[in-house]
Order: structure tokens, then C-alpha cells, then sequence
């Protein structure tokens, strides 16, 4: 394996891919809900993990107050992507009022400010009862919060309402949810650990569900297109998908077929087409034993800035997943936005920014920030060209591709000469 120095790294833009269809982190919510809402063997999940994790007190239709906090907490950071997405506007009544209250506060760069009168008139109307609810003395923060619940409840009642459902995606953070109530483990904190366990087997669930549809396909969208051992391989995902293309694959925040027992870290395999539910309903609920500590959780872990060690199989992988990008002499990254939740991967690219690396990314403009936090490079360095029909952005050894992860040839992009001779 060392011997190849050709590396692609995969993010989830590729499983994204038309005919693969796996939800980004920002959909999933959305995607588990309807999955354990509207599909039999998500209705059979979700009725199965509550009636062992008693007293769960946990639903996806019931985050609206997670998500405007989470909104809060980020609010000068994700204000001016949030504003762009209210701009699109709507012609629904309802979802229209919101949106213009919306904007009027993402306007201001912070939640220390007087809100007019006329706007407090809007609030009244929207918000039922406010009076009830606010004394007139609260701080804008506080009312932006009420606002925000009232907003997030309606997308999620209302799946019609784009703009609505597209904020609250971008606000609750699916990643941080999990670390939340990971956290239980450690202080042995009974509830947050049945959310972690639901939240974590229905995720798992839901994927391999949604894996299963995308197998059927006679040819992989994105995969299918790839000769198998011609290049090093670390993906991002978990899905089996990857493994298509190598043997020697690197999963690099876990995969669906294994599971953990947490009370002697051991890593087991889980077959492949075994019955979801019936899973769910053998090796998980037999297992799991709150009076002696005995959990399974699946063999993942969130994109996260501190990675809770949960098995020394994880500590293995990113090792070698460090030594094989130290040791590769071109990259080509698709898929991937480099966000800044998932520093502990950014910071290994951060070591190595140097090497001649390749990024296929639909929307580079959108992603240059995060760009800049790795490369160090400012947006007029780079010089702009056309590949293959896609726009580019290039400097020193870097280039950026105008594209999706099926618009070109992975084979192109490593058999091209060198970064410099790119037309």
C-alpha cells in the first residue's frame, strides 16, 4: 500500500452524489425524522429502542429549542450564510412574515440592539400569546431565541417550507448533538446516554437503509467509475461505499459493519445484509445493561474538533491515515469543505499543504474561508483557468475545481503532468 503515492480522500459530497444520495451533515435530521416516521423498518427501529431505553425523553421533531441555542452560540459566525438563505425568500404567507423578522435581526452583526416598534408589532403578531411569554423588559437576545423556536417548530411541521427547513438545517448541528450526550458516559449520566444510544443506533440505521437502496444501482454513481487498488483511499464517510474502490480503504471516523462494546472495548463485526430491525432487536437491546454499565454503540464518530478515543482500532486508523498522506506525492480531495468542526483532519492536511493537492469542490467560492484557515492563501492569490471545462483556482501547488464529484475524471486529475500544466 505505502508504495502507491497517488491519495484520493473522500468527504461527503461523493456519497451526496445523484444516485447515492446520503444526506450531508445538515440533512440528516431531517432525513432520520422522516425515515423513522414514514418507513416500516424505521418505524420498527424507533418503536424497538424506546422500549428499551425507558423513559428516553428524546425526539427529532422536538430539537427547535436545541437548534435556535446552538444559533445563538454561533450566531456572528453563521449570521451572514444564514442571511443569504433568507434572501431567497418565499411566497407563503406564513413562512414570508418569518423570514422578514428573520432578516431584520441577521442584519444587525450582533443581538445588542434596541428593536424598532414597528418590529415589535410584527413580533407580537407572529409570536402567539407574546405577551405572555415576554414581560417587554427581555434582552433582543431572549426575543431572537422565542423567534427562532417559533420558526424552527414551523419548518419542521412544515417540510413545504424551503427556505425555513434549509435554516434550521444549518443551525442544529447533528456532530455536537452527539458529543453532547456522549459526554454521559463519562459522568454516568443515565438520560444523556439513552439519547446517545438512540441517536447514534437510529443514525446507523437510517444509513444502512439508505446504503442499501444506493447498492442497487448496476453501476455505483461516482465509485462504479473508479479502477479498484489504483489509488490510496481515506474516506470521510462511513458507508461501505468506498471499499469498491480499495481493499486497503481508510475509514477514517469508522463504518457502519462493526460496533464497539464500550464495556471492554472491543470492536465486532456486523454483517453486511443483516435485518436491521432484528439487529436492533438481538445484539443491541440484549446487550445493553445499565446496571452493569454494559453498552454497543456503532463503530463511528462524529466530525469533531476533540475526538473521544472510544477504541484503540481508532488510534491505529489515524496513524496510518497521517503516514500515508505524509507519504503521498499528489492528492486529489473530493467531496470535502474542510469545515472547521473537523480540525483534527484539517490539521493533518495543514502538515502536508505543501504537496501538489487537488480539490474538487461545486461551490470553491463559498469555501474559501475554510481554505484560507489550511492553505494560509488570501482569494487574490489565486490565478483563475479552465479545466476540462470547469473553472479553477490555482496557486503554488494547490488547485480548486469548479466541480461535483461526477463532473470529471478522477484518472485526469492524477495522470495530469503537474498542477502547473493544468488547461
Amino acid at each position: 500500500m505505502a508504495k502507491i503515492k497517488n491519495l484520493l480522500i473522500l468527504g461527503a459530497g461523493t456519497d451526496k452524489s445523484s444516485g447515492l444520495d446520503i444526506p450531508l451533515a445538515q440533512e440528516l435530521i431531517n432525513g432520520i425524522r422522516d425515515f423513522l416516521s414514514n418507513e416500516p423498518v424505521g418505524l420498527e427501529v424507533d418503536k424497538l429502542l424506546r422500549s428499551f431505553l425507558k423513559d428516553l425523553n428524546f425526539s427529532y421533531n422536538n430539537l427547535s429549542k436545541e437548534a435556535s441555542a446552538q444559533l445563538i452560540e454561533t450566531y456572528e459566525i453563521k449570521r451572514e450564510k444564514l442571511l443569504n438563505i433568507v434572501k431567497q425568500g418565499s411566497v407563503n404567507q406564513e413562512e414570508k412574515e418569518l423570514l422578514d423578522l428573520i432578516q431584520y435581526f441577521l442584519k444587525q452583526k450582533s443581538l445588542k440592539f434596541e428593536i424598532s416598534y414597528d418590529n415589535k408589532l410584527l413580533i407580537e403578531k407572529i409570536i402567539n400569546n407574546y405577551k405572555n411569554h415576554f414581560s417587554g423588559k427581555e434582552k433582543t437576545e431572549t426575543i431572537f431565541k422565542k423567534i427562532m423556536e417559533k420558526s424552527f417548530l414551523t419548518a419542521i411541521h412544515n417540510p413545504n417550507y424551503v427556505i425555513l427547513n434549509k435554516i434550521y438545517n444549518n443551525c442544529i448541528d447533528f456532530e455536537m448533538l452527539l458529543l453532547k450526550y456522549f459526554i454521559g458516559f463519562y459522568n454516568k449520566t443515565h438520560i444523556n446516554i439513552k439519547r446517545y444510544l438512540y441517536i447514534s443506533w437510529t443514525l446507523w440505521a437510517f444509513l444502512c437503509w439508505k446504503e442499501r437502496q444506493a447498492l442497487e444501482h448496476t453501476t455505483l454513481p461516482f465509485y462504479g467509475s473508479i479502477d479498484k487498488n489504483r489509488y490510496n483511499v481515506i474516506t470521510l464517510n462511513y458507508t461501505s461505499f468506498a471499499s469498491n474502490i480499495s481493499d486497503c480503504c481508510i475509514y477514517f471516523h469508522g463504518k457502519l459493519d462493526k460496533h464497539i462494546n464500550l464495556y471492554n472495548r472491543m470492536v465486532n463485526p456486523i454483517p453486511t445484509k443483516i435485518d436491521i430491525a432484528k439487529f436492533i432487536n438481538t445484539t443491541v437491546k440484549t446487550t445493553i445493561d445499565f446496571s452493569r454499565g454494559k453498552f454497543i454503540i456503532p463503530f463511528i464518530i462524529p466530525p469533531l474538533k476533540m475526538k473521544p478515543i472510544i477504541s484503540k482500532e481508532f488510534i491505529d486508523i489515524w496513524y496510518n491515515a497521517t503516514q500515508i498522506i505524509k507519504d503521498s506525492e499528489r492528492i486529489v480531495i473530493v467531496g470535502y469543505s474542510f469545515n472547521p468542526v473537523d480540525e483534527h483532519f484539517n490539521d493533518i492536511i495543514r502538515k502536508n499543504k505543501k504537496k501538489e493537492i487537488i480539490i474538487v469542490d461545486p461551490y470553491p467560492k463559498n469555501n474559501l474561508l475554510n481554505l484560507k484557515r489550511i492553505f494560509s492563501y488570501k482569494k487574490d492569490n489565486y490565478q483563475e483557468g479552465v479545466f476540462k471545462g470547469k473553472n479553477y483556482y490555482k496557486y503554488n501547488s494547490l488547485m480548486i475545481i469548479e466541480a461535483g464529484a461526477t463532473d470529471l475524471s478522477i484518472d485526469e486529475l492524477f495522470e495530469m503532468t503537474t498542477i502547473s500544466t493544468a488547461k
